[in-house]
C-alpha cells in the first residue's frame, strides 16, 4: 500500500479498535490522494481501513539495492579507512602498467595488484551468506533474479574452443522446495543464486590494486648512434622513391622496351638506345644513377645495374625491365625502402613476368 510504503503525499496512518467488527484492531489511512479519490467519487469515504493482519502477512517483493550493498562490502573489506587497499588483499610483487591516456599519451604508472584468490574467497564467503539468506525469502529472491541478476544469463561457462557462452542463455527459473510460494529455495536453486550473485559481483572491484607511483608519461629512450644512421638511410630511401612514384605518376608508367632487339652485335639498335635514354631520364630524374647497360653475352639480351646513394647496385634484366610490377619492385629495392626485396621476389612469380619471361 503507497501510504505505508511513503508512496503517496501526506501519509497518516491510525490505529484502533472497530466496535463494528468486535473490536477487533483495524488500522485506517488517509493522505492526499485519497482525499481525491473521496472528492472525484470513486469511494465512498475519506479513509482507507484495513485489517493488520492481512498487511503484514503480504511480503513485497521489493528489489534490495544490491549495488548499494556490495560498494559497502568492497569499501568495508578490502580498504582501510584512508581508502586504502588492504595488504592482506594484494600480491607482494610491484607491477608495471603502461597505457594510453585521453590524450594519446604513452603513460606508465607502478602497482601491487590483487591477490586474486584471496579476494575471491572473500567475495564467496559473503555472498554464499546472503544467497542462504535470500533462500528464505523466495518472493524477493525472484524480484533480484527477474532483474538484477537476469535470471542467471550472467553465469557464465566456455566452449570446446575456450570461448566464454552463457549457461543458461534462455534464463533459469527458481522454485520454491515444496512447491509453495514464500517457502524456501531448493538447495540447487540457492547455489545457482549464489553463482550468479558471485558473477554480477565483479562489477564491482577496481581494476587495479593499490598504486605505488603516480602517472607519468614515457620518454622514449635516446636512440643509439646506428639507430640515427639506420632512420636517416630510411628517410632517404622514402625520398628517392617518393620521387621514382612521382615520375611514374606525371609520365602515365615506366619506360618499357620496345619490341624486337635492344643489342645487334654488342651495338645498341636505335630502339635499344631509346630505351636507354628513357631509363636514364627516370632514374637520374629521381636521384639515382644507372651503374651500366649492356648487353648480356650469355643471351643477348639488355642488362643494367641501378643505384640510389650508397646502396648496392640493383640488377636488372630485359625481361624484368618488360614487367612494369617487377620494374618497380626492383626500383623501390634500389632505392633501399625495400632493402630485403621481398617485393620483388613476390613481384617474380606473379602476373607477368612469370606468365611471359619465365623461360627466357
Amino acid at each position: 500500500m503507497p501510504v505505508r510504503l511513503g508512496g503517496t503525499r501526506n501519509p497518516r496512518e491510525q490505529w484502533f479498535f472497530d466496535p463494528d467488527d468486535g473490536y477487533k484492531v483495524k488500522t485506517m489511512y488517509t493522505s492526499d490522494q485519497i482525499d481525491k479519490a473521496h472528492k472525484d467519487g470513486n469511494i465512498a469515504n475519506p479513509y482507507v481501513i484495513a485489517d493488520p493482519k492481512v498487511l503484514f502477512a503480504h511480503e513485497n517483493p521489493r528489489i534490495d539495492p544490491v549495488d548499494k550493498e556490495f560498494r559497502e562490502f568492497v569499501s568495508q573489506t578490502f580498504y582501510d579507512k584512508d581508502k586504502k587497499p588492504l595488504e592482506q588483499f594484494l600480491m607482494k610483487e610491484e607491477s608495471t602498467v603502461e597505457y594510453t591516456d585521453a590524450n594519446g599519451n604513452k603513460m606508465q604508472k607502478i602497482v601491487k595488484g590483487w591477490n586474486e584468490p584471496a579476494v575471491l574467497a572473500a567475495w564467496q564467503n559473503y555472498v554464499g551468506a546472503k544467497a542462504k539468506s535470500y533462500s528464505k525469502y523466495p518472493n524477493q529472491a525472484k524480484a533480484l533474479w527477474d532483474t538484477v541478476l537476469e535470471q542467471g544469463r550472467n553465469i557464465l561457462t566456455t566452449d570446446k574452443q575456450g570461448n566464454p557462452t552463457q549457461t543458461y542463455s534462455d534464463g533459469y527459473a527458481l522454485s520454491a522446495s515444496d512447491g509453495t510460494p514464500g517457502t524456501a529455495l531448493t538447495a540447487i536453486d540457492t547455489g545457482v543464486f549464489a553463482e550468479s550473485m558471485l558473477s554480477y559481483a565483479g562489477n564491482f572491484m577496481p581494476p587495479e590494486g593499490e598504486v605505488i607511483s603516480k602517472s607519468k608519461v614515457i620518454k622514449p629512450e635516446k636512440p643509439t648512434e646506428a639507430e640515427k644512421e639506420d632512420f636517416i638511410q630510411m628517410q632517404k630511401a622514402e625520398n628517392f622513391f617518393k620521387r621514382v612514384e612521382d615520375y611514374i605518376d606525371s609520365t602515365k608508367g615506366l619506360p618499357t622496351p620496345p619490341p624486337g632487339a635492344l643489342f645487334v652485335n654488342a651495338k645498341l639498335t636505335d630502339a635499344g638506345d631509346q630505351f636507354k635514354s628513357d631509363l636514364q631520364d627516370l632514374v637520374i630524374t629521381t636521384g639515382g644513377k644507372v651503374v651500366e647497360f649492356i648487353e648480356d653475352a650469355r643471351n643477348q639480351k639488355a642488362f643494367a645495374r641501378i643505384q640510389y646513394g650508397d646502396a648496392e647496385p640493383i640488377p636488372v634484366t630485359e625481361a624484368q625491365f618488360r614487367s612494369p610490377s617487377l620494374f618497380k619492385a626492383l626500383l623501390k629495392q634500389a632505392t633501399g625502402v625495400d632493402v630485403t626485396g621481398t617485393e620483388a621476389a613476390e613481384a617474380q612469380v606473379a602476373g607477368e613476368y612469370f606468365d611471359q619471361y619465365k623461360n627466357r
